[in-house]
C-alpha cells in the first residue's frame, strides 16, 4: 500500500511520542531546553525590536542625537557630560536647534496614599522642544518654570494611570515631593520613552532644572545625559556639530577636585546638600565631544 505524504509524516509523529514517552527524563530535559530557548529568542528579539528597529516616538527623529564626551586619556570611551561642556555646547552649537540635559533624580511622594520613591529626571530648558512632544493633557515646560523652588512636575501616562487611576483631573492637582509642595502641569501621552539609560527603565517624573552656581564649574566627572535636535539645514545628525571651543572650554581647564557635597548631587540619582556617601567621581578633564 502507497502512503501518503501526510501518512509518513503521522507515523513518525506516533514514533517520535512513544519514544518520548519511554524516556520521560530525557523528555523533560528536551521541552524545557526548548522552552528557555524560545523564551530567550523572543525576550532578544522584542528589545531589539523596541531599540534598534522601532524609530523613537517624535517626530523626525532622525534629527535626535545624543551628545556625549570622550577621555583620551581613557582610550576615547564615551562618558556623561558634565555640567560645564553642556552649557558651552548650547551656547556655541550652531548645528542644533535645541540641546538640553536630564539630570537623574529621585523624589519621595508622600501625601496621596503610600509614600513612594519616583524616579524622575531634571531638565533644561528646551528639553520638551528638542523632542518634539507635547502634553497629552496640560502643559509641558514654560521658561519661567526653570527656576529654583518653582516646584511644578510633568508625568508619564504610566504614572498618571498607576498612581492616580488616570483622573481625568490630575492637572492642577497638588504633589508633595520631598516634603515641598508641588504641581501637576501635564501628562505625557501614552508610549513616551526616552532610551537613554540603558539596563533600567525610564523614570515616570520630569522637573525643570534650574542650574545650579557651582555646577557652572565642573568639567570633569560628568553626569548628565545631553539631547539634540539638529537645525532643519544640518547635512546629517551624525556629523561632529559645528563647534567653536571658547578658550575656557578648549582645552578644558585641570580644576582642583569638586568638593564632595556638589559632585555627589546627582550620581546617586538624587540632589542633595550632604554626599551620600556612596557616590565615586572622576576628577580628570575630559574632552568634549558628540555624536
Amino acid at each position: 500500500m502507497r502512503l501518503m505524504p501526510f501518512d509518513h509524516l503521522r507515523q513518525d509523529v506516533r514514533y517520535g511520542l512513544r519514544v518520548l514517552g519511554r524516556n520521560p527524563g530525557f523528555t523533560a530535559a528536551t521541552v524545557l531546553t526548548l522552552a528557555l530557548a524560545i523564551s530567550a529568542t523572543t525576550a532578544t528579539f522584542s528589545v531589539v525590536d523596541a531599540v534598534l528597529l522601532q524609530p523613537p516616538p517624535f517626530p523626525d527623529p532622525d534629527r535626535l542625537v545624543t551628545v556625549w564626551e570622550t577621555d583620551p586619556e581613557d582610550g576615547g570611551r564615551p562618558a556623561d557630560p558634565s555640567p560645564a561642556n553642556f552649557l558651552d555646547w548650547r551656547e556655541q552649537a550652531a548645528s542644533f536647534e535645541h540641546v538640553a540635559a536630564l539630570d537623574p533624580y529621585s523624589v519621595d511622594l508622600t501625601g496621596d496614599g503610600e509614600p513612594e520613591v519616583i524616579y524622575a529626571w531634571q531638565v533644561t530648558e528646551g528639553f520638551f522642544e528638542a523632542l518634539g512632544a507635547p502634553a497629552a493633557r496640560g502643559r509641558t515646560f514654560l521658561p519661567d518654570d526653570h527656576r529654583p523652588d518653582r516646584g511644578v512636575v510633568v508625568m508619564t501616562d504610566g504614572l498618571w494611570r498607576r498612581r492616580f487611576d488616570g483622573d481625568p483631573g490630575v492637572v492642577g492637582r497638588p504633589l508633595v515631593l520631598d516634603g515641598r509642595p508641588h504641581t501637576v502641569v501635564g501628562v505625557l501621552p501614552p508610549g513616551f520613552e526616552l532610551r537613554v539609560e540603558g539596563g533600567r527603565g525610564d523614570r515616570d517624573l520630569f522637573l525643570p532644572k534650574a542650574v545650579a552656581e557651582y555646577e557652572r564649574h565642573i568639567r570633569g566627572g560628568g553626569w548628565w545625559r545631553v539631547i539634540a535636535r539638529t537645525a532643519p539645514a544640518s547635512p546629517s545628525p551624525r556629523r561632529r556639530p559645528k563647534w567653536t571651543p571658547s578658550p575656557a572650554a578648549s582645552p578644558p581647564p585641570i580644576r582642583a577636585p569638586t568638593p564632595a557635597s556638589a559632585r555627589a548631587s546627582s550620581r546617586c540619582g538624587r540632589a542633595r546638600s550632604r554626599p551620600c556617601g556612596r557616590c565615586c567621581c572622576s576628577s580628570r578633564a575630559r574632552r568634549s565631544s558628540s555624536s
